[in-house]
C-alpha cells in the first residue's frame, strides 16, 4: 500500500547501532518503531484509502510490521532500512495485511448489515405473533 512508499525510516540510527555493536535485538526494535512512526504518520492519501475500505490504518501499520519482522533476518533489516520503498518481503506483509483486514472489515460490515436487518425485521413480526396470541386467546375464550 502506498503508506509504506512514505515511510522514512531512522537509517542513520540502524546503522549506527550496527556499528556500535549494538545486539540484533536492539536493531530489530529500532527498525520497528522507526518503520511504525513512519507508516502511522505517512502518505495521507494512504490513509484515507484504507479508511474508506473499512481498515484502521494504525491496525494495518501493525500487522504489516510485525508480519514482515517474523520472517526478516538482520541482514534484510539493515538493507531494508537503506530502501525500505524496494524491500519485497515489505510489500509482500503489507498486501498480506491489507486483504486479511479488508476481509475482516467486510465480514464486519456484513454482520452488522444483518443484525440490523433482523432487528428492523424483529417487531414487524411480534405484533403478527401478537394478533395470533389473541385470536388463540379469543378462541379458547368463545369456547
Amino acid at each position: 500500500m502506498r503508506l509504506f512508499l512514505s515511510i522514512p525510516l531512522a537509517v542513520g540510527a540502524i546503522v549506527a547501532l550496527g556499528a556500535c555493536g549494538q545486539n540484533e535485538q536492539a536493531l530489530r526494535n529500532t527498525f520497528r518503531t522507526a518503520a511504525l512512526t513512519g507508516c502511522q504518520n505517512g502518505d495521507p492519501a494512504g490513509r484515507a484509502q484504507l479508511q474508506q475500505a473499512g481498515i484502521d490504518p494504525n491496525r494495518y501499520c501493525t500487522c504489516a510490521i510485525d508480519r514482515y519482522m517474523q520472517s526478516a533476518t538482520l541482514e534484510q533489516i539493515k538493507a531494508d532500512s537503506r530502501d525500505p520503498n524496494s524491500s519485497a518481503a515489505l510489500r509482500g506483509a503489507a498486501m498480506q495485511c491489507a486483504s486479511e483486514l479488508m476481509q475482516q472489515s467486510g465480514a464486519a460490515a456484513a454482520a452488522a448489515a444483518g443484525a440490523n436487518a433482523s432487528e428492523a425485521a424483529a417487531p414487524a413480526e411480534a405484533p403478527a405473533a401478537a394478533e395470533g396470541g389473541e385470536a388463540a386467546a379469543g378462541n379458547e375464550a368463545g369456547e
